[in-house]
């Protein structure tokens, strides 16, 4: 899922890493595992580069596959954890927003 993630910075505008996305989300959704689980997101200076990716991009996935409550949530790991609805209505929005 991360190089979906740093693939948002490519030439068009993002629209394929949105739906290789979705495909993962729909696939995974398919096999009714992870449903009742909260990622935490290791979001701290640490984990600067790939390593931040991966955690953005595992978070966001294990949160779009949970059922409520956690559904939508992460909880980041930094200098001050917080539960997090994340806000954004495309990847790249809500990748953003996961990191800051």
């Amino acid at each position: 899922p991360h190089e979906i993630i740093k693939s948002l910075g490519d030439g068009d505008g993002g629209e394929v890493a949105e739906l290789q996305w979705k495909r993962i989300v729909d696939d995974l959704l398919k096999k009714g595992k992870m449903r009742n689980c909260l990622a935490v997101c290791d979001v701290s200076w640490s984990m600067y580069g790939i390593p931040m990716e991966v955690s953005v991009a595992l978070g966001l996935l294990v949160s779009e596959l949970s059922d409520e409550p956690w559904k939508g949530k992460v909880i980041t790991f930094s200098e001050e954890p917080q539960l997090h609805v994340i806000q954004g209505d495309n990847l790249k929005s809500k990748t953003d927003f996961v990191r800051d």
